[in-house]
């Protein structure tokens, strides 16, 4: 090492961490090397026979050396190394001299583990060069509860605020991403409740960040289309409207369905952290909490059909209805019946807002910053460390990242056996699988149709500014393997199924160049792009037009 100093200290670190000096052989078998780093290696080695005419060199790397150590005598498996290799340099041919220090974990029996070990270390070193940043609040996470905490404690004249994002970009499904010159959103396809006086555009307002240019006005009589095997119905703007339309389909139910709105509405009303209000009836929430969106349905209605459509909006929090909190169900609801807005710009935009207010007010974010450990000491998180060696500390911290991923991550203090258990137990909500079009043989479609497989019974399509939210399409294949790359739609019998890799392996498809990218799964939010499309002729796309049009 050219810095003894630097030298040491690491090495110091590496003794700390229980790794051990092995010194390998400076005089090595060549064909020792050849057989473990190749034959392009030979060039590089300083190499000549013995006596024996065995062809021998000087170490040209003490990684490779100390593995052959490991090999013949099986010494310490945990083991660091300092000292110098030889080995032509075939850019600067009198560079033979180089100062190597290392660490490795040879005969590994939990290679997850002890690659934890090593990088931990490693990561220690910069640790112990990067200075502490300390805030008065520490956020974890850019989501959009996230985003609005920090301007609540904005607002309570808390600025010096520290935000911790793993991602490039700020607002979890706030995100958008660009294929083929478009933008897509992720999750923040459209809001409820935005008009002025109204709870989400009141919060939004409060908070600094509601700007009327960035939303655009859907149609009133259509923001949302579900369609079934055997029926369909399109939600409307409004109480009264939704009533009218269900009442006409079902005029055997009618009486219920204006009982089921007005319970919508009543629920709705008691949450006070929704319509802002400081009075409000305890019994009255929490009544409305206890019961399921499942068996209020199956106390008012007997139609299947009408059951299967009231229960469509569980579809935006991803709980089932046997599962799903009617109260909370009624907050979702009601904010998509008295107003909804497309985002003109993405749900980006919002996010931004909230970046440029909080960095206003002194608050700093650190982007591609992913969290390692959470140290813990009486109780209390004392530092955070993340993966490119950063390290924080704060007088609170707040989270915004998944429980079992924040606890896991948690050291030096261990958690309570029974609140472990409960934490085992969490369960996650339904998973889903999304993919993305973009329509060029509709002129009228502005961005893209979504794709959510939310489980093994339904498709989900959503579409953008009023022309097609929410197609729900039943699948035949009762099980979506992770990881299955999905291809295209393809009419059958005047329904559509999902088709995926696996199952056109043996099916002769033909190559287009139709633009099309799909996403998969909430937890796994990787992009990637079909390699197969159906014949242009033959495809689903041009059905949807016309599905558009009418």
């Amino acid at each position: 090492m050219k810095s003894k100093k630097l030298s040491e200290q690491i090495i110091k670190t590496f003794k700390t961490n229980g790794f051990v000096l092995s010194e390998p052989d400076v005089l090595l078998d060549s064909e020792h090397i050849i057989q473990r780093s190749g034959e392009n290696f030979r060039r590089s080695m300083l190499a000549f026979e013995n006596e024996d005419g065995k062809v021998m060199c000087l170490r040209p790397d003490l990684t490779v050396a100390s593995c052959i150590k490991y090999l013949e005598k099986k010494s310490k498996s945990k083991i660091y190394y300092s000292g110098q290799a030889y080995r032509r340099n075939n850019k600067k041919r009198s560079d033979l001299v180089n100062d190597q220090l290392g660490i490795e974990i040879l005969g590994s029996k939990n290679q997850l583990q002890d690659d934890y070990k090593v990088i931990k270390t490693i990561l220690s070193l910069k640790k112990g060069r990067c200075p502490m940043k300390h805030f008065d609040v520490l956020i974890l996470g850019s989501g959009i509860s996230s985003l609005a905490t920090a301007r609540f404690l904005n607002k309570f004249g808390i600025k010096n605020i520290g935000i911790l994002e793993q991602h490039s970009v700020p607002g979890g499904f706030l995100h958008c991403f660009k294929r083929f010159g478009l933008r897509f959103e992720t999750g923040a396809h459209y809001v409820g409740s935005i008009n002025e006086g109204e709870p989400f555009h009141t919060l939004l307002n409060y908070l600094g960040v509601y700007h009327d240019e960035d939303y655009i006005e859907l149609e009133p009589d259509g923001p949302d289309t579900h369609f079934f095997k055997d029926h369909d119905f399109t939600f409307s703007l409004g109480y009264k409207e939704n009533i009218q339309k269900l009442g006409a389909l079902f005029p055997d139910e009618k009486k219920s369905i204006e009982v089921y709105f007005g319970m919508i509405k009543e629920a709705a009303h008691s949450f006070p952290t929704y319509y802002y209000k400081r009075d409000y009836d305890q019994k009255k929430m929490l009544s409305f909490l206890d019961q399921t969106v499942k068996e209020v349905l199956d106390s008012l209605f007997k139609n299947p059909s009408l059951k299967k459509i009231l229960s469509t909006t569980c579809i935006l929090y991803g709980v089932s209805p046997q599962d799903a909190s009617f109260g909370f169900h009624s907050i979702v609801q009601d904010s998509y019946i008295i107003s909804a807005k497309g985002f003109r710009y993405g749900g980006e935009r919002l996010a931004q807002r909230f970046v440029k207010k909080i960095e206003s007010e002194g608050g700093q974010f650190f982007f591609n910053h992913t969290i390692t450990d959470l140290v813990a000491e009486n109780k209390e998180i004392k530092e955070v460390h993340c993966h490119n060696g950063a390290v924080f500390s704060a007088e609170k911290i707040i989270s915004g990242i998944h429980p079992k991923l924040l606890f896991s991550m948690i050291k030096g203090e261990g958690l309570r056996k029974s609140f472990q258990r409960r934490l085992d137990q969490i369960q996650e909500s339904n998973s889903f699988l999304g993919a993305f079009l973009s329509l060029k043989e509709n002129p009228e479609v502005d961005g893209f149709l979504g794709i959510l497989v939310l489980s093994s019974a339904y498709l989900f399509i959503l579409g953008r500014f009023g022309l097609i939210k929410s197609l729900l399409f039943e699948i035949k294949y009762e099980k979506v393997e992770k990881g299955d790359e999905v291809i295209t739609l393809e009419k059958e019998g005047g329904r559509y199924k999902v088709m995926f890799k696996k199952q056109l392996a043996n099916k002769s498809v033909k190559k287009t160049k139709k633009n099309i990218s799909f996403r998969q799964g909430r937890n796994n939010r990787k992009d990637v792009k079909a390699k197969n499309k159906m014949p242009i002729a033959d495809s689903p796309f041009s059905s949807l037009k016309a599905l558009l049009k009418n």
